[in-house]
């Protein structure tokens, strides 16, 4: 079975295979937004986080005296990596302040489901995809 080989469209003196790594770890425009979303996450929430690329990739180990935010702060690089990858696909461009408004958006909503969850014992929004896989 041959692979497919796609080209980056952005890329433009000399082309590179795509790729994960690519996408996000060599990527000079995901470089940028990565460190552009981290930026503003830590000036929203006051933090320090300054992630080596391991742990962009794959998340920061629990700090018991921070666990909240640091939870915040893996949730916001899964996001960003699901936002960049969606994007992708779509062919359409990054940017920080679309990312902002789609994550503030995803905090709302696990937020106001977590409060109806304490108030209430029972599950709010479940999303329920049916696949057919004929």
């Amino acid at each position: 079975m041959a692979s497919k080989v796609i080209v980056i469209a952005h890329t433009v003196e000399n082309y590179t295979v795509d790729s994960i790594e690519h996408t996000f770890i060599d990527c000079q425009f995901t470089k940028s937004f990565v460190s552009q979303a981290v930026e503003w996450f830590n000036f929203s929430n006051g933090t320090q986080f300054h992630p080596e690329i391991e742990q962009t990739l794959f998340g920061l180990p629990k700090q018991h005296s921070a666990a909240r935010v640091t939870r915040k702060f893996n949730y916001t690089l899964l996001f960003m990596k699901y936002y960049i990858y969606s994007s992708k696909l779509n062919d359409s461009s990054i940017t920080l302040s679309e990312f902002i408004d789609k994550i503030n958006f995803k905090y709302k909503s696990s937020l106001d489901d977590y409060i109806f969850f304490y108030l209430t014992g029972k599950i709010h929004s479940v999303l329920v995809h049916t696949y057919s896989l004929s």
